[in-house]
């Protein structure tokens, strides 16, 4: 009894010491590595040095009335209202989102870039270092407010006429992105500010395309350690070409898998290490045929692409209207294929946007393929294709993750959907024999299995699959999901008892379970 109230007040004592520091991630926690996630999330910064800078940055204010922590998973962010009724952003990126060094530059420069180049509501940058031996002792970009109110405050409260005027606007903004004609795909970076030894495509002499921040992103989110940009080229970019695009993400997919260690809870539809490599190498034979097709080459010209046009990161003006006014976080936006548009489209254009706003929104959906397709002639040729025209190449760096089973249904569907766009006799050259065939249709019943509880489990709990938690929810969630195990358990044995379910021991239960460390 005595170690547990220690153990309590231990526990109570490191959450108020963290709670008043600035520098610790206290916003959120996950179901898996909970302690390591908010580590990564930690950032040594001097708070007191910060607020100096912010308040020398505005004209006439002499203090900051009030600050507050908006964290929500990858980044530091402070807002700070001044005593001029002034309102400044400082974000601090945190070692999840790749090399700082890289990140920092990469979206400043996207953003001067823009604002040189366009007339896209981008909010003013004040001060920024990407380097962390400063006063402030950390990578920080310090911006103006957006103009207006996010877009996720009145989502769901506006009729038919505000969602037209945000279509239009979003037709507008891929129409800047299409006409800036950049000559290469990776990220835009100051030039002489990027390391030497870093390869890179000239775009002017103020600016060029370094390697992708998401690529960059890709590998540090999978914990891959790396120090030497310029041997990593062929992960990273910058490319020429698409097809050297799409070969980089399968070797990023192949170095993730190379580097990671498989848990003992795989599920066995996932395949194992050398399954996985052998379905790398017979996509890469794939690519070679891929990209040489005329029908291939339209939609993947490059296109620079916003990484996350959520309500949270879009603005709108406060009153009378849906144009939007401000455009923040150009962390990870990088210049790509424009067949990646379909992954990264913005929120009010998904599919689950449509199911919120049912009563109209399959017709402003119709109309906002039309604009943007008028608009943006690299992305005319993409935006009728289905999801699975391309998607192997989109998520082929996290192929570890997905498994062997289901990345090959993803190959199949876009082989499938190819060979009947370019009116091909002969079959697409990724073909399975007839063993292959068999043995995918066994895993195929125990990844539905798998994909269906998880889907449940994170459904009941209101969580998304990373296992993110708000702060405020943590506790709530903890106890639901307690009661959710119990409840699964019982009557899992209930059913094993009455001779069904039997293959569900405790270790394949575990294997396809959302969260296989909390299954005991």
């Amino acid at each position: 009894m005595a170690v547990g109230i220690f153990q309590l007040l231990h526990e109570k004592a490191e959450l108020l010491k963290t709670k008043n520091d600035p520098r610790y991630f206290t916003a959120a926690h996950w179901m898996v590595d909970d302690a390591k996630e908010r580590k990564r999330r930690f950032v040594n910064l001097d708070f007191e040095n910060l607020k100096r800078t912010v308040i020398s940055l505005s004209e006439k204010a002499t203090a900051i009335v009030k600050w507050e922590s908006l964290d929500r998973g990858f980044n530091r962010v402070f807002k700070f209202e001044l005593d001029n009724e002034e309102t400044l952003y400082a974000k601090f990126p945190t070692s999840v989102v790749g090399p700082r060094q890289y990140i920092v530059n990469s979206e400043v420069a996207t953003m001067k870039y823009l604002q040189k180049h366009t007339a896209l509501p981008i909010p003013q940058v004040l001060d920024w270092d990407d380097a962390s031996n400063n006063p402030i002792n950390a990578e920080y970009i310090i911006t103006a407010g957006a103009v207006g109110m996010p877009l996720e405050w009145r989502w769901q409260s506006q009729p038919k006429e505000y969602h037209e005027a945000l279509i239009k606007d979003t037709a507008s903004l891929y129409e800047c992105f299409d006409k800036l004609n950049l000559p290469g795909y990776g990220s835009i970076y100051f030039s002489k500010l990027l390391p030497t030894n870093c390869p890179r495509i000239k775009i002017d002499e103020e600016f060029c395309i370094g390697p992708s921040a998401f690529a960059l992103f890709e590998l540090t989110g999978k914990d891959v350690d790396f120090l030497h940009i310029k041997s990593l080229q062929r992960y990273v970019g910058p490319w020429k070409t698409s097809k050297e695009f799409s070969l980089a993400a399968i070797d990023r997919g192949r170095k993730i898998a190379e580097l990671s260690k498989i848990p003992k809870e795989r599920a066995a539809h996932k395949g194992t290490k050398q399954e996985l490599f052998a379905l790398l190498d017979r996509l890469q034979a794939l690519v070679e045929e891929f990209f040489s097709s005329p029908a291939v080459q339209l939609p993947s010209q490059p296109i620079l692409l916003h990484p996350d046009l959520s309500p949270s990161n879009t603005f709108v003006g406060k009153t009378g209207d849906w144009n939007i006014t401000g455009i923040i976080d150009w962390q990870w936006a990088s210049i790509e294929p424009s067949f990646i548009w379909q992954y990264k489209k913005p929120f009010w254009l998904t599919a689950y946007a449509s199911q919120v706003r049912q009563l109209h929104y399959p017709s402003l959906l119709a109309s906002a393929d039309e604009q943007i397709a008028a608009a943006s002639p690299k992305l005319s040729s993409i935006i009728s294709h289905p999801g699975e025209a391309f998607l192997p190449f989109f998520i082929v760096w996290d192929v570890l993750s997905i498994g062997v089973t289901q990345f090959t249904k993803h190959i199949l569907a876009m082989c499938e959907f190819w060979d009947t766009v370019s009116g091909k006799t002969e079959k697409c050259v990724f073909e399975l024999t007839d063993q292959e065939l068999k043995l995918q249709a066994e895993r195929e019943e125990d990844m539905m299995e798998e994909l269906g509880l998880q889907a449940q489990v994170l459904d009941y709990l209101e969580i998304s699959h990373d296992g993110w938690v708000s702060t405020h929810r943590w506790k709530s969630v903890q106890l639901k999901y307690q009661t959710l195990l119990r409840f699964f358990k019982e009557n899992l044995k209930k059913d094993r008892e009455q001779g069904t379910r039997q293959k569900w021991t405790k270790e394949y239960t575990r294997s396809i379970w959302p969260f296989p460390g909390r299954y005991n």
